[in-house]
């Protein structure tokens, strides 16, 4: 992992106005366009990270950008001059896979940039559908900090993963929804996909041991019955001499 902290600060590097904390953090320009309320909650956009791990679903009044290859941030300015953002890093071989140890260093780096972050809890808790960690927290001016965030850390199939967003206070219930349902549908690119194994068919079958036909190649000479000892009569050669009922008299002079 190059660095904890790539999903804030230089990695948080697009689109809000600067005048506010978040805007400031994510180092954006006064000149960056503001987009008109409401934004569309509708997912209509995509984008994928550059170390293809993962893809975006987000509204079209987002702007997007991965400025580093582990990384996607959105973010979206409110025409009251506000503004938000969401982060995902897609990290292919983490410093560690254990959960809580990912989770805390991941966080740790991450809130390193936001000014005067209060951590509110963490809690075990699924993300992605997988387990993870979420952590709340407040940050920005005034002693309770004017932006709330959510990050949630966790490991899936061996890569790390972290997610992270934030909105001002004031507008957490309209907003959080809207956050929540672009981080719940990312996408992971080739997790959860078996490779087909049969070289060259193409099915996701094992090639048929069994002749095709769902049973065992026969050993019986196609014929479903052991070769015939008895020499196709049915009955074993006679060991007494044909006679069938007493053996050859050994006293017979």
């Amino acid at each position: 992992m190059k660095t904890t902290s790539l999903l804030v600060g230089a990695a948080l590097s697009l689109g809000a106005c600067s005048k506010t904390p978040l805007g400031q953090l994510l180092g954006a320009k006064d000149t960056t366009p503001a987009v008109a309320d409401p934004a569309d909650s509708k997912l209509t956009e995509s984008y994928r990270s550059k170390n293809d791990l993962i893809t975006i679903h987000y509204p079209a009044a987002f702007a997007a950008k991965s400025p580093l290859p582990e990384t996607v941030v959105l973010a979206h300015n409110f025409s009251d001059g506000g503004d938000e953002a969401v982060a995902f890093s897609a990290i292919p071989t983490p410093v560690t896979d254990e959960l809580q140890e990912f989770a805390r260093v991941v966080q740790r780096g991450a809130v390193s940039k936001l000014q005067n972050f209060k951590e509110s809890g963490h809690s075990n808790i699924k993300c992605n559908g997988v387990d993870g960690v979420e952590f709340r927290g407040a940050w920005g001016d005034g002693p309770t900090g004017s932006y709330f965030s959510r990050a949630c850390a966790f490991v899936r199939e061996g890569h790390g993963y972290y997610t992270w967003y934030s909105a001002p206070f004031g507008k957490q219930a309209e907003r959080e929804p809207i956050l929540k349902a672009i981080v719940d549908a990312t996408e992971f690119n080739g997790v959860n996909q078996v490779v087909d194994p049969p070289k060259g068919t193409g099915r996701g079958q094992l090639v048929d041991p069994l002749d095709g036909k769902g049973q065992l190649a026969d050993p019986f000479k196609g014929k479903g019955q052991l070769v015939d000892p008895f020499k196709g009569k049915g009955t074993p050669v006679d060991p007494l001499a044909g006679k069938h009922n007493s053996p050859s008299d050994p006293l017979a002079k």
